[in-house]
């Protein structure tokens, strides 16, 4: 009896931010790529199994398993990555007027805060950061994930 290897699998490519199917494939050798997980910063990624630190943050990652041969692999469309650099401008110029950078260890939410909030200045007088210089701080939670009573909903915040 004759033994067939699949050296490749195809894989359908998905995004990751809208979920659109997207007209790509890839092929990912069988069975040397495993997904994994960083327990810190929590993406998720395909990589040889030797591979032991995230390539953001640096933690050690977890091993999730083998891909299944249906699974599809996520990537960023181009309409995202679009909306993605938008995005990136509009927070540093939001950061060049005195607003800063804030990141929530809960969630992972990221973001800015506009320069009109009292914690803008109050953060760049600790850390000795004049405008334009960009700052930021991490937060234990905010109002995607608590009881959203941070935020009163002004009119300077809908801005």
């Amino acid at each position: 009896m004759l033994k067939v290897r699949r050296e490749f699998m195809e894989h359908t490519m998905m995004c990751n931010y809208c979920g659109k199917n997207l007209e790509k494939t890839i092929e990912i050798k069988d069975g040397e790529n495993i997904k994994h997980q960083c327990p810190k910063c929590g993406i998720s990624i395909i990589a040889e199994t030797g591979r032991k630190e995230c390539f953001k943050c640096g933690e050690d990652l977890i091993e999730i398993g083998k891909i299944d041969d249906l699974e599809k692999i996520g990537i960023i469309c181009q309409d995202c990555q679009e909306r993605i650099d938008k995005q990136i401008k509009e927070h540093l110029e939001i950061v060049k007027e005195g607003g800063i950078y804030f990141r929530c260890l809960k969630c992972k939410t990221s973001g800015v805060i506009r320069p009109h909030n009292k914690i803008c200045q109050e953060v760049r007088e600790r850390l000795g950061a004049p405008i334009p210089e960009a700052c930021g701080i991490e937060i234990k939670s905010c109002y995607n994930c608590e009881d959203k009573s941070c935020c009163k909903n002004c009119e300077e915040c809908k801005e």
